[in-house]
């Protein structure tokens, strides 16, 4: 899969590690939950982060979906989206970057250019987002901090005063 793309917007930073794709992976896997894709089909969180951006743009998410209804040239998305040549070529590009179009000449007449939803790159991202959007993955789970959440793990629900967190809150900080 073509590496993804460092679009930008709205300010906001995400910042994952392997660490943490790993970890959700585990934890989804030994719940009970639907396992993950084959490890082969496991994207890293970049590629992730690189789809959902890809897609989070209106533009582009209309273009993908026209696509999805068959191969088009730049003509007829033109036609039918109404956006300007410049615009639809560079939400092209983007798209192709992530990995989810392919597109190819006329074999006729090269100056044409056909763009197509990679069906590959679409099976594997339906069965990752099967499986990590799966309600089976969702777990109870005792809350560790604040007040609330040691006197749960610690069976007494009346003695908020006495948290770790409330006598030593430089030590432990949620906020």
């Amino acid at each position: 899969m073509r590496p993804p793309v460092a679009a930008g917007g709205g300010g906001v930073s995400v910042r994952a590690t392997r660490e943490d794709h790993v970890r959700i992976r585990e934890d989804g896997a030994a719940t009970g939950a639907r396992s993950a894709p084959a490890s082969g089909n496991q994207p890293a969180n970049d590629e992730v982060i690189g789809l959902l951006r890809a897609l989070a743009d209106p533009n582009r998410l209309r273009i993908f979906d026209f696509l999805m209804q068959g191969d088009s040239c730049n003509c007829e998305l033109n036609e039918n989206l109404g956006l300007p040549p410049n615009l639809l070529s560079h939400h092209l590009r983007v798209l192709r970057e992530a990995g989810l179009i392919t597109s190819r000449r006329d074999v006729v007449d090269g100056r044409w250019i056909y763009y197509a939803v990679d069906r590959a790159a679409i099976q594997r991202w339906h069965a990752w987002f099967g499986w990590f959007l799966d309600p089976e993955r969702v777990k109870e789970r005792t809350m560790l901090c604040g007040p609330e959440g040691v006197l749960k793990a610690a069976g007494q629900p009346d003695k908020a005063e006495d948290s770790p967190c409330r006598s030593r809150p430089q030590e432990r900080r949620c906020r």
